[in-house]
């Protein structure tokens, strides 16, 4: 529960859906009729949990008043701790952490290898596409779930639906077996190969955070994936609302740290350079692309809030604030080390050591793993469902 508290009921529960969607959620306690009433039958109840400080009326006199307290701040606790994050601004946090991290840091080499000209309207149209291939994803979702409400297989006993639905989930159901297992394998691999890629950036960067480090790449690459295995004590995707947080923290910081180093040092006369070849314009093109059109964990994503219909407009300001951190950092590193950019694939080869530097690395180095607890959810719920121990809290 985050901010709008508990709903406490007749039976001394708390329904925690009821008190997202309003007073009168709470005429259809208990049932997913709540959600066919209120939201056409789409929206997803969260589960009750017993509080003994609820009266057994719900109201709360004089007399509870130092219990509807403590109850209010467990309730914002377990919405920042406690898998009870499926707000909107949750998925927003979200997908603003799955979709920008370590990608800033080699997008400025991206841009330099395609040149800058090129690489805005490429940016700003494989967003385009991400849009319309996340619009046609969330209604083949709706859709979907509209039909298994309907025969009856969505809800389990408590009026809530007990797995996650995943990419090929949706596929499958819409196109038939062949298509659910050819996305399967197509989203492994993406994923997959996403998490090595968080375990070789994490050593990259940790590598710039002093001169001569005792260190090689290899070892660090080591130990971040020893330290990243700890993801598995995640359960789902509601729980990553503070550590959410803090990746933000790490990713505005350090785009804005580099345009500010980038303004203090100045402008290039070369900043116009276009592509060296065809084969830099295609590497560069296809960072930019899976910086803008990822949708690998969206349906995870999308499935993890209360209201899942709602994600088109969560994508979408996800998107804005993405772009208010990717393209002026980028330009800026373009406009600034046009040469030196596209020999680095890491920006941190070419910035000073400093201690804002040496901040930004380790607020960065926080986000990558957390990164890979997200990209690694959608791969747990898989192997769960695979030895049908898999059940959504």
């Amino acid at each position: 529960m985050t901010g709008i508290g508990a709903a406490c009921t007749g039976d001394g529960t708390v329904d925690t859906y009821a008190a997202y969607l309003g007073p009168d959620a709470l005429l259809h306690r208990g049932s997913h009729q709540t959600a066919l009433d209120i939201y056409g039958a789409t929206a997803e109840p969260a589960a009750t949990a017993k509080q003994p400080h609820c009266g057994s009326s719900g109201s709360s006199d004089g007399s509870h008043s130092s219990n509807n307290g403590s109850s209010g701040w467990r309730g914002k606790l377990n919405g920042w701790l406690g898998g009870d994050a499926g707000l909107p601004v949750d998925g927003w946090l979200t997908t603003c952490c799955s979709q920008v991290g370590q990608i800033m840091l080699t997008l400025p080499n991206a841009y330099s290898k395609v040149g800058l000209l090129a690489a805005l309207p490429l940016s700003i149209g494989c967003a385009c596409l991400s849009f319309w291939t996340m619009f046609c994803l969330i209604a083949l979702y709706v859709e979907r779930k509209h039909r298994l409400i309907k025969d009856g297989r969505w809800h389990g006993p408590e009026g809530k639906s007990h797995h996650v639905t995943q990419y090929h989930d949706v596929m499958g159901d819409n196109l038939g077996h062949w298509a659910k297992t050819v996305v399967q394998i197509v989203v492994v691999i993406s994923l997959f190969g996403t998490n090595v890629s968080q375990i070789v950036a994490s050593s990259s960067d940790a590598y710039y955070l002093e001169e001569g480090n005792s260190l090689d790449k290899r070892q660090l690459a080591i130990l971040f994936g020893a330290l990243m295995q700890l993801s598995v004590f995640l359960p789902t995707l509601r729980h990553f609302r503070f550590i959410n947080v803090l990746g933000l923290l790490g990713t505005t910081y350090t785009a804005w740290y580099i345009v500010g180093t980038a303004a203090v040092h100045g402008p290039s006369p070369n900043a116009l350079r276009g592509p060296a070849s065809l084969r830099d314009f295609y590497n560069g093109f296809s960072v930019i692309m899976s910086a803008f059109g990822g949708h690998a964990m969206a349906l995870e994503i999308m499935d993890s809030m209360f209201v899942p219909e709602g994600y088109s407009r969560v994508y979408g300001w996800s998107f804005m604030y993405i772009f208010s951190l990717t393209l002026p950092h980028s330009t800026a590193v373009q406009v600034t080390w046009p040469d030196q950019a596209v020999h680095n694939g890491n920006v941190y080869g070419i910035l000073p050591l400093n201690l804002a530097k040496q901040i930004s690395i380790y607020l960065m180095l926080v986000h990558q793993i957390i990164a890979f607890c997200l990209y690694s959810a959608p791969l747990y719920y898989m192997a769960e469902k695979a030895l049908h121990v898999h059940t959504k809290p």
